[in-house]
């Protein structure tokens, strides 16, 4: 009987005694063994950080645990291909340039908004800098005109623009009429009114005034039965002078 129980029992004149040893624990008692053997071979699953254990029974009665990621997780560095997420930095790196449109929901690289900026900052033009790491566009003199915003160099060329508009009115004796370049400027066409109004008029030696009603200066007029010439006080004197002799 001793041989069959084994572990070292020993057989002493028909007394079994122990200790029992099996699996390198000794026991006093079978029962004893069996009970500490089977508390031994049970099974725990407990969870850890980013894990939720469910515990169940099998057909046969032995435990199951269902073992899967919780729905919050949280990691010190993911790597998906080539995508890493780096909790230590704070960056996601390795990725490809996502589409860019009105519906586009793709992460987006820093290449990518670098080239815009860069791309605004040639729209811009002139001594207009970019820095990517603030994102900012810096121009001192946008235009020319001495202002480091598009807003403010509107304005400026605005006012510039109202100072320099020429405008023509007429006044007497003038027509003026505006029209447009072939470029957008104004043209304005000035001429003398068809009607005119002056108070002394001098063409050569020959004054026409106003103020005496008088036109004096004239080279004698030619008289003849067609002539439509004016004719001077002294050719008229002349005249005069002939038909009292």
């Amino acid at each position: 009987t001793s041989s069959i129980i084994g572990g070292g029992v020993t057989n002493n004149a028909g007394n079994l005694s122990g200790p029992f040893t099996t699996n390198g624990s000794s026991y006093n008692t079978i029962a004893e063994a069996i009970a500490d053997q089977a508390k031994k071979s049970k099974t725990t699953v407990t969870q850890g950080e980013n894990i939720v254990v469910t515990s169940g029974t099998n057909a046969d009665g032995s435990a199951n645990y269902q073992v899967a990621t919780a729905k919050d997780v949280k990691f010190d560095k993911v790597t998906v291909g080539n995508v890493v997420t780096n909790g230590a930095t704070g960056k996601i790196s390795g990725l490809t340039a996502g589409n860019v449109s009105a519906s586009s929901t793709d992460a987006i690289n820093g290449s990518q908004l670098n080239a815009q900026g860069e791309g605004v900052k040639n729209i811009i033009g002139g001594s207009t800098t970019y820095n990517p790491s603030t994102g900012e566009l810096t121009n001192t003199n946008i235009g020319g005109t001495g202002e480091s915003t598009i807003d403010d160099a509107i304005k400026n060329v605005n006012t510039a623009a109202t100072k320099a508009k020429t405008t023509v009115t007429q006044g007497n004796n003038i027509v003026v009429t505006s029209g447009t370049n072939a470029d957008g400027s104004v043209n304005y066409e000035v001429a003398t009114a068809k009607d005119v109004n002056f108070d002394k008029v001098t063409v050569g030696n020959v004054v026409t005034d106003g103020a005496t009603g008088k036109i004096s200066g004239l080279t004698d007029g030619t008289v003849a039965a067609g002539s439509t010439e004016a004719v001077t006080g002294n050719q008229l004197n002349t005249t005069a002078q002939s038909t009292g002799d």
